[in-house]
């Protein structure tokens, strides 16, 4: 079964009238538990909850010290080409956008990983646009290589791959992969991706879980608050992280919350 059936199913439920009849007693009394419900996660999303944060804050940071102690990891991006093919309305490196456009050689990522290296930083977040045609796995395999003899962590957020794809690149060394689906929303999906891989909505969608096949250890996932519905797609997320954390035991999986911001072009 694919997160897609889950995505259906919440066409039949009507969250704005279940967030109507919340009380700021439901939000205490969901705050309180040790382990939320689904009913729970959207008690804690919706509008009323604004004020309970002080409450909320305290326990997200009781848990937060249980579950990773008082750790902060650091990382670095490196994007290593910034060339697409998709036409996606938001973003500035839609094809059609009149940009500079840069592709590294392997030389080029190399002298960048050593001064990246310099700042004492062990972990590095590999980045492209997306346009396997220029860059692909082969090259891909190359970069992870050189970043490698640099770096204790390597993770990558690129287009999406298939699962034995991940698998090549895990033999290698990368531990983990970012992939936001941008908006769960499958309609408002479609009329800000027009064109390009990234337009099948699908097969974004089943990235994570592919990566989670190839035995990847981490994996991030988020929507791209400012597209769809700000509580749906919170939502949504938080029920993808459940869906895969309970499929795919060896792998660890979390949310990041990006929002749009100004883009030329987008």
């Amino acid at each position: 079964m694919s997160f897609y059936k889950e995505v259906e199913d919440l066409k039949n439920f009507d969250i704005e009238k279940y967030i109507e009849r919340i009380t700021h007693e439901d939000i205490k009394k969901s705050i309180e538990k040790e382990k939320l419900t689904r009913y729970d996660f959207l008690n804690i999303l919706s509008p009323k909850a604004k004020d309970h944060i002080e409450e909320m804050a305290k326990v997200a940071q009781k848990k937060s010290i249980q579950q990773f102690g008082k750790i902060i990891s650091l990382y670095i991006p490196i994007y290593i080409s910034n060339y697409c093919t998709n036409e996606c309305t938001y973003c500035g490196f839609n094809k059609n956008n009149k940009i500079d456009r840069k592709h590294l050689s392997l030389e080029e990522i190399e002298i960048e990983a050593i001064e990246i290296a310099k700042t004492g930083i062990r972990h590095i977040l590999l980045l492209t646009g997306e346009a396997e045609g220029l860059v692909g796995i082969k090259y891909i395999e190359d970069a992870v290589k050189i970043l490698k003899k640099y770096f204790d962590s390597v993770v990558i957020e690129i287009y999406p791959l298939d699962t034995n794809e991940y698998e090549r690149l895990g033999k290698i060394g990368v531990d983990g992969l970012t992939v936001y689906q941008e908006v769960y929303d499958e309609k408002i999906y479609k009329s800000v991706h027009l064109g390009g891989e990234k337009s099948d909505y699908m097969w974004r969608l089943e990235t994570p879980e592919r990566g989670a096949k190839a035995g990847l250890r981490s994996i991030g996932i988020g929507p791209l608050f400012g597209l769809g519905n700000l509580i749906k797609e919170a939502y949504l997320s938080g029920l993808h992280v459940e869906y895969l954390s309970d499929k795919y035991l060896n792998s660890e999986f979390s949310i990041s919350l990006p929002r749009i911001n100004e883009a030329e072009g987008g």
